[in-house]
């Protein structure tokens, strides 16, 4: 079985509901964001906020992503090299800028080869 690796930095609830502005009651509502569960609370990862809020791609990739895939082999998927990205992880080609229609094509990939 792969090693699941998983990036920080990691928001608390709280900590999440103040970068995207939001009742920390509903953060663990969203399905647009993943979560680490199974501690004494659930914990986010950072890297799916900036300092305007939510990653709004990213989200959109995490939400074709949901059902099938667990929120840790989503994280693990993003931040992994990706050869339909030109060797860029997912999150990598995001945050510089990459088209992210090219990722949820990726995405798709991944769900149908899974």
């Amino acid at each position: 079985m792969k090693t699941i690796v998983l990036q920080g930095p990691f928001l608390t609830r709280s900590q999440a509901a103040g970068a995207l502005d939001v009742p920390r009651d509903q953060v663990r509502m969203r399905p647009d964001l993943l979560r680490v569960t199974g501690l004494l609370e659930e914990c986010y990862f950072g890297f799916q906020c900036h300092s305007n809020g939510l990653a709004t791609d990213l989200a959109r990739v995490v939400l074709s992503m949901r059902g099938p895939m667990s929120d840790l082999v989503i994280a693990d998927w993003l931040v992994r090299p990706n050869l339909e990205l030109k060797d860029l992880a997912p999150l990598t080609w995001l945050e510089r800028g990459g088209d992210p229609e090219s990722v949820l094509l990726a995405a798709k990939l991944f769900l149908d080869n899974g």
